[in-house]
């Protein structure tokens, strides 16, 4: 994995977090804690985990934090600023978690993501 990837997806994972704690990417518990809550409640939920990879892939149905999702990516991909220590920690701890547990869907993340022009709005 090469250090331009991992910050890729570093960034990614942080429109994850920040889009959470977003009032219109509300959803059920625990998905709008994840801004500056406990993102281990959301990882422990492997079909919600999974249910979100398959919306941002485009290869399932999408909540509505994971259209926010897919939309925000490639803005946070090009400049992410006023993040906090927990979303920035919470950011860490998901990339390690989909690297380690889903990594062919981490690759296609990256491939997805990487060169989407960024949306206004």
């Amino acid at each position: 994995m090469t250090t331009s990837a991992v910050c890729l997806l570093a960034l990614a994972a942080l429109a994850v977090v920040l889009l959470a704690g977003s009032p219109s990417a509300a959803a059920p518990a625990p998905q709008n804690n994840l801004g500056r809550g406990d993102i281990n409640q959301y990882l422990m939920d492997p079909q919600l985990v999974r249910n979100t990879i398959a919306c941002v892939e485009d290869k399932g149905p999408c909540t509505r934090l994971g259209n926010s999702l897919k939309n925000a990516i490639p803005r946070v991909l090009n400049n992410c600023s006023g993040c906090d220590s927990k979303q920035a920690a919470n950011a860490r701890k998901l990339i390690d978690y989909i690297q380690r547990n889903y990594p062919r869907d981490y690759d296609q993340i990256l491939a997805k993501y990487r060169s989407v022009p960024v949306r206004s709005g």
